[in-house]
């Protein structure tokens, strides 16, 4: 534990500095930017949560939500965080703190925008939102989709059906997630070397992103179909082109990675390559295995 308490000091002493500054005040500049300075509409805003709108739709009114917010946000450590400001660069830290709230409206704005327009509305019409929904409703669903290969897998029979599992609720792959937890928390729970975890998962990622593509040159011929509907689709001779570099990357990186590797972290890749294979062998002669073609609109 007091590797993974230096390492967590140490992040947070690169966070909390200059960093943080520049990349607050600039998103602070670029919202009121992209916005057409949102700020010279704050009266309207102001006028907007405190009068009562009978045809909006909603679970509480404009005023309750305003009250709700500012509830939420004002607190304890806004009145500590003036007073150590003062205390630590004078009375003039005051004049940075208003103009950085000024400029700040702008990316509270863009917040509030986003978590009203992705909000979604569940099974008993209850409308819920949030940070989490703007994210998986925007960004190609990047982080709503990490389970996604292995919900396939599991539907074409290289892992047990438990592991797909959907919870009928919260619509989230509840067994997937709880394995992620799992061995997310085993390296701190045994104190595992972070540079020693690192190359155990470069070494895999790039063996497998071999694998990968030598499948990708192959999809013109094994998905002709889907392949000619693809947004992404391109000529053959840049595809096996970008493959073949590709590939040489990963191989570099695969060997690089061992040549630098203590003994036991050398053996541990090979242990798991041996096991990932040889699960895969075993599944597919079992019988249990029966591939599907999916594809997905970009």
């Amino acid at each position: 534990m007091e590797k993974f308490t230096e390492i967590v000091g140490m992040i947070n002493g690169w966070v909390w500095g200059p960093w943080l500054l520049i990349l607050l005040v600039g998103t602070h500049v670029f919202m009121t930017i992209r916005t057409g300075v949102i700020q010279r509409k704050l009266g309207l805003g102001i006028k907007l949560s405190v009068t009562k709108d009978k045809e909006s739709t909603g679970d509480v009114s404009q005023f309750a939500a305003l009250t709700t917010a500012l509830a939420s946000t004002i607190g304890t450590g806004n009145i500590v965080g003036v007073g150590t400001a003062i205390a630590l660069g004078g009375p003039g830290a005051l004049l940075w703190m208003w103009l950085t709230g000024v400029f700040g409206i702008a990316t509270k704005y863009a917040e509030s925008l986003i978590a009203v327009k992705y909000r979604v509305k569940d099974d008993k019409g209850m409308i819920i939102g949030g940070a989490m929904f703007a994210l998986i409703s925007t960004l190609n669903s990047q982080l709503a989709s990490g389970t996604k290969p292995l919900l396939q897998g599991a539907a074409d029979g290289w892992f047990p059906k438990q592991f797909a599992y959907i919870h009928p609720k919260f619509k989230t792959p509840m067994v997937l997630l709880g394995l992620f937890y799992i061995l997310g928390f085993l390296p701190i729970v045994f104190e595992f070397d972070i540079g020693e975890v690192a190359n155990v998962v470069l070494v895999i990622g790039n063996a497998f992103n071999l694998f990968l593509f030598y499948l990708t040159v192959r999809l013109p011929k094994v998905v002709p179909q889907e392949w000619e509907k693809s947004k992404f689709k391109i000529s053959t001779p840049a595809l096996y082109a970008f493959s073949i570099i590709g590939a040489i990357c990963s191989l570099i990186t695969v060997v690089l990675m061992l040549s630098s590797a203590t003994p036991r972290i050398f053996i541990t890749n090979m242990v798991m390559l041996a096991v990932i294979v040889g699960y895969c062998l075993l599944r597919k002669k079992t019988g249990k295995v029966h591939m599907e073609i999916s594809y997905e609109e970009a």
